[in-house]
């Protein structure tokens, strides 16, 4: 098990992760083999299993935030150009 510190510092990069690849434009963000539905719950079941680790005792607080992060990164892909926010990736 890695110590609190590390995963901490993995959730909040796993964050910084998930907000540059959302905001970037479509031509330069990286692509796997997966479907994108998987790519998306994948990221989001990694950072979100780290930030639960990491902020066990704020669960009630970790909820509101994910959902806040969701909307306002959904929100921000509506100014990019070539980005689309979908309301089945904010669920």
């Amino acid at each position: 098990m890695l110590p609190l510190n590390y995963c901490r510092a993995l959730a909040w990069l796993g964050l910084a992760a998930i907000i540059v690849l959302s905001v970037v434009p479509p031509s330069i963000r990286p692509t796997t083999s997966f479907p994108h539905t998987m790519e998306h719950v994948g990221i989001f079941l990694l950072v979100g299993f780290a930030f639960g680790i990491s902020y066990f005792s704020y669960q009630w607080l970790l909820g509101i935030g994910a959902v806040t992060f969701c909307d306002v990164v959904k929100l921000a892909q509506l100014m990019i150009s070539g980005r689309h926010a979908r309301l089945s990736d904010f669920f």
